[in-house]
């Protein structure tokens, strides 16, 4: 069996391996790498525990590396593949592998005459052409068969490589000394030229690299045995796992930047009476007092202005409806061919239009009661009865929503003093459902899922409880609920609440409310808000909170997550942005409408 040692491609050993015209512009390339084979390290301000990275050679965080194959079994892929994966628990990147056309990183199995596996550092993979290995490993089907630590091992430290570390024994905190003999070691054991060799045993300089306290645990340890080293203590076997401080590095190398800006300019969207923002095939919708606005999220274009001030948006399919406040009505804007059409109506805010089988529901204003738009915008008055067959009027339209199965539930109150709930059907058949005297405190709202909840609030006397409707009928969670100021439910239909005094975050199981805990802030003022965003693809819940310090109001954002730590995270924004909206689109993004010195702008919430 050929010996093994993944080495690092110093840069003599690259442009050696390689014939010129192996290199992307061949001799003016093969130049630079030549230059820069001392590896530049620069000591970190605020040192890391040990480790060592090559500065101008690592990529930007957030990177998605493309990487390609140029043979190789499927299997023997695979496996690279996995072991690889580990360091992006710890980097903000992504490894994408491609098949064809051009690639960062090229990986190759016995390519070389050499009996030695060898790795292009960091960003230099790319100066290697696209039918060249700028990575090539030897003997890993052995490897992966008979002896998986040390392929383990070698797919670590090449990845590691080409993530832009360097071999830890060249630290310039090394306290390995050789021996004289060392270099004749590494000219047979490696196959390496003298001026190979000799580049093994010099250190990284101290002016251009990442540089800590020299790490023995290092999976960029290069296996060193006692008989080329002063002091056997010196001696160091190749490691097959991550040390602690190559977990660090990497980490810092490659943060995970939550928050990327993405600018735009327009006069629609400038000052703090933005209304609301909304969605419909990533396309962002901005409804505010200055007028309405659309922001292109796949693009990241420019916002165009669509149309005049105006309020209380509400996305039906592909259209948005929404208060003119130019055109003394409404309108919905056909989101597929950008045309405008005029409606006769207002409606209230709590009850903004929702749809139903080509018929769109809504409250008018002034306690009217409930009116549709029909397919052709003809306004027509729907009828709605008590349980005596009564028609009522003067009622007041406070919710209307869909369930999962597209059935219209309609919330209305008489007098602040009775409750009806109603639902129609596909067939615009309406049934009363419910109605409760003295009782006009309940509100609904539907999970990710679908579902119906239904929860009562009674600010007055501390009364509360809550539960869900299914098939027509309401069931009870908890009658006991008088403790909880706001809830909402996740995409795992787990119930998470506000407490009374919006301090805390509760979640509701096994008939018990149990405190969440939250990053924790030095103003006593700070208060939740009646908004909890649960997202429709992840388990998470976006939380607002409001804090008041001299007469002045600042937003705050949580990100709650149920299947990681269970524990509210502040979103901290970069310095001197306000955050002021958020939204999750349809391919489950999310951004936050917000403002910094530049004006308004778009920042991008990068969850994972």
């Amino acid at each position: 069996m050929k010996r093994f040692c993944a080495i690092a491609v110093i840069v003599c050993l690259v442009s050696i391996s390689c014939n010129k015209d192996d290199l992307v512009n061949s001799q003016d390339n093969e130049q630079t790498i030549k230059k820069e084979k001392l590896y530049t390290v620069k000591k970190v301000s605020q040192p890391l525990t040990k480790a060592v990275s090559i500065n101008d050679k690592t990529w930007e965080s957030g990177d998605t590396i493309k990487i390609k194959f140029l043979n190789g079994s499927s299997q023997l892929q695979d496996s690279v593949k996995q072991v690889a994966a580990t360091w992006l628990k710890y980097a903000w990147l992504k490894f994408k592998y491609v098949s064809s056309g051009d690639a960062d990183v090229k990986i190759g199995f016995d390519m070389d005459t050499r009996y030695i596996s060898w790795a292009t550092i960091g960003t230099d993979c790319r100066l290697v052409s696209q039918n060249t290995p700028s990575v090539n490993f030897v003997d890993m089907e052995y490897n992966l068969e008979e002896d998986y630590e040390t392929f383990q091992g070698d797919v670590l430290r090449a990845f590691g490589h080409i993530l832009g570390l360097g071999f830890e024994h060249s630290n310039p905190e090394s306290t390995i000394v050789f021996k004289p003999n060392a270099q004749s070691y590494f000219e047979d054991y490696y196959g390496l030229s003298a001026s190979e060799a000799l580049e093994l045993l010099e250190l990284y300089d101290t002016e251009q690299t990442n540089y800590t306290e020299y790490d023995p645990l290092s999976i960029m340890v290069l296996g060193i045995p006692s008989t080329i080293v002063t002091k056997k203590s010196m001696a160091v076997v190749a490691n097959t796992e991550l040390s602690d401080s190559d977990k660090e590095l990497i980490a810092t190398l490659y943060p995970k930047i939550y928050l990327e800006k993405i600018s735009f300019s327009t006069p629609y969207l400038s000052d703090r009476f933005t209304e609301q923002i909304v969605e419909v095939n990533n396309v962002i919708y901005g409804i505010s007092f200055c007028g309405v606005a659309s922001f292109d999220a796949t693009k990241q274009n420019n916002v165009q202005s669509l149309d005049s001030p105006s309020v209380f948006p509400s996305v039906i399919g592909n259209l948005i409806y929404y208060r003119s406040l130019s055109s003394g009505g409404s309108k919905y804007l056909n989101t597929n061919n950008g045309t405008m059409t005029n409606l006769p109506a207002y409606w209230t805010h709590n009850g903004s239009p929702k749809g139903i089988n080509g018929r769109v529901y809504f409250g008018k204003e002034n306690d009217a009661g409930l009116y549709y738009f029909d397919i052709d915008g003809t306004l027509s008055h729907q009828p709605l009865y008590d349980a005596n067959d009564i028609e009522l009027q003067n009622l007041a339209i406070t919710q209307l929503l869909n369930d999962v199965d597209g059935t219209l539930y309609v919330v209305a109150t008489l007098d602040n003093c009775v409750q009806y709930i109603y639902t129609i059907d596909n067939s615009y058949t309406v049934e009363l459902r419910f109605h409760r005297l003295y009782d006009a405190n309940i509100s609904l709202f539907t999970s990710p899922a679908g579902k119906i909840y239904y929860t009562h609030i009674y600010y007055a006397n501390g009364d509360g409880y809550f539960g869900y409707i299914e098939n027509g009928n309401m069931y009870l969670i908890d009658d006991n609920a008088g403790n909880i100021s706001y809830l909402t439910v996740n995409k795992d239909d787990k119930i998470y609440c506000i407490n009374r005094s919006r301090s805390e975050i509760l979640l509701y199981e096994n008939s018990q409310y149990n405190t969440i805990e939250r990053d924790e802030f030095s103003l006593s003022t700070m208060r939740f808000t009646n908004f909890l965003m649960p997202l429709k693809h992840y388990p998470e819940i976006v939380l607002q909170a409001v804090t008041t310090s001299g007469g002045s109001i600042s937003i705050d954002w949580f990100i709650l997550n149920p299947d990681g730590d269970n524990y509210a995270h502040r979103i901290q924004p970069p310095e001197n942005v306000k955050l002021s909206k958020v939204i999750e689109t349809s391919d489950g993004q999310i951004y936050f409408l917000g403002s910094d010195a530049t004006g308004r702008a778009f920042w991008k919430y990068n969850k994972d």
